[in-house]
């Protein structure tokens, strides 16, 4: 027998898993991987449109083909305004959640939450009249896609110069 080499932490039992007691994922992990990634209304604002707008004006120089990547545009940006909506409604809700454990604790804190509470309302307000009036060719939407068609257009404008440049010299013939 080895004295001393069993002690009480290194004695296994056999069929026992060590995961039945060790939680090796912490809370927080949980909690960011439930929230949904990938939303973020500012950088879809700010990409480069009039790239991708030249780009595709370029390559396929057709007005549906403008006008399907302006729908696309703005369907995108409805689904990452309703993905925003979705959490900050999940965040009022666990704030009206809060609020009611505390009720009666502390009058400070209610009134803090009550001011949140409104301050996400506030915001989903907004957001919610921004998926309205993309539908109407207006709101933050509108940057982006008059981005993309001025794009498009500089793109259409150079694929035609090109091709009457080459035309003109009968080297690409």
């Amino acid at each position: 027998m080895n004295s001393g080499s069993n002690t009480a932490a290194s004695v296994e039992f056999p069929g026992v898993s060590e995961d039945l007691f060790i939680d090796k994922i912490s809370p927080a992990s949980e909690r960011e991987q439930s929230e949904p990634t990938g939303v973020n209304i500012q950088a879809f604002l700010e990409k480069k449109y009039d790239i991708m707008g030249f780009q595709d004006g370029y390559s396929y120089h057709n007005l549906e083909m403008l006008n399907n990547q302006v729908k696309t545009i703005k369907a995108e940006f409805r689904l990452q305004l309703d993905l925003v909506i979705d959490q900050r409604r999940r965040t009022l809700l666990d704030l009206r959640t809060h609020s009611i454990e505390v009720e009666g604790l502390s009058e400070r804190m209610g009134r803090q939450i009550e001011a949140v509470e409104k301050d996400f309302s506030a915001m989903i307000d907004r957001l919610e009249k921004e998926k309205d009036l993309s539908v109407c060719d207006e709101g933050w939407v509108m940057r982006p896609v008059n981005n993309y068609r001025y794009g498009f257009l500089r793109g259409v404008e150079r694929y035609n110069e090109e091709r009457l440049i080459a035309g003109c010299t009968g080297l690409f013939n």
